[in-house]
């Protein structure tokens, strides 16, 4: 995910909070040039893989916290779940090297790596 606000990071806290003992749910912090500015220009694309065969792609003018809810595009493809699978896979892969320039695990399993979410925060300023 990104985190280009400390509103964005209050929200992650609670994210994580949530799914603490949640061993299935992992999230990471990937930096990207220019995705530091809310809304970023381009926008980048949000997308979910749920089970392997449905994909949720999210408006990219709303996928930074936006409320309203804004209509999203879901399509039931295994194929489609596995092109997605496998481009955040290679994402994850560079995240979970923990090299801050990049990205950084902030939550695997039950594990929530605190140390980086307070990178994180000095990045913001906080």
């Amino acid at each position: 995910m990104k985190i280009a606000s400390s509103e964005k990071l209050e929200w992650c806290k609670e994210l994580i909070e949530k799914t603490r003992d949640i061993r299935k749910i992992d999230f990471a912090y990937i930096r990207i040039d220019n995705i530091e500015v809310t809304p970023p220009t381009p926008p980048v694309l949000s997308v979910q893989v749920i089970d392997d065969d449905e994909v949720f792609l999210l408006h990219p003018n709303y996928s930074y916290m936006s409320t309203p809810f804004h209509p999203c595009i879901y399509i039931k493809s295994v194929a489609a779940a596995k092109i997605f699978s496998d481009y955040y896979l290679q994402i994850w892969e560079k995240a979970a090297r923990n090299q801050l320039d990049f990205g950084c695990l902030i939550k695997r399993g039950k594990k929530v790596y605190q140390e980086h979410l307070e990178e994180i925060a000095q990045r913001l300023g906080e």
